[in-house]
């Protein structure tokens, strides 16, 4: 599955949210390093989830492909991480097909790819203004 612009933009923001580390291992990367994914629990072809920031880890490659093959293992780190509860809204979001048929008819382009331009545009302007650690950032719908 190819990325979109808007896959490009808010996967920026989700390495921007965490500094650019691993949130498993804590490995330190910098924008334009590669080796760090944005990693979703519930993956890119679930449309209603896709742009959801909740659904989503920074995760270096070797984090993100261990995880990704041991699905008991990811459910374990999503709860301890996030919490039942956001784990439990995830699975239900991802499973709304109206969401999912509206955010996949936009193919991942335009108004969301601007949306998260701009969010990264935003954190980018906190983090020089001198925020530093976690920082949260809107989801699409």
């Amino acid at each position: 599955m190819r990325l979109t612009p808007a896959d490009i933009a808010f996967g920026l923001c989700v390495k921007e949210r965490s500094q650019f580390i691993c949130e498993r291992c804590g490995k330190q990367y910098h924008y334009g390093d590669r080796g760090l994914d944005c990693c979703h629990y519930q993956g890119r072809g679930a449309w209603a989830t896709r742009f959801e920031p909740l659904n989503c880890f920074a995760l270096c490659r070797g984090c993100h492909s261990f995880l990704d093959s041991r699905k008991g293992t990811f459910e374990r780190f999503f709860k301890k991480r996030s919490g039942e509860e956001i784990y439990d809204m995830v699975l239900e979001k991802s499973e709304n097909t109206v969401l999912a048929k509206t955010i996949h008819r936009t193919g991942g382009t335009g108004e969301i790819a601007a949306f998260f331009r701009e969010q990264y545009a935003d954190m980018l302007r906190k983090r020089a203004g001198g925020i530093i650690g976690w920082m949260e950032f809107e989801g699409w719908a």
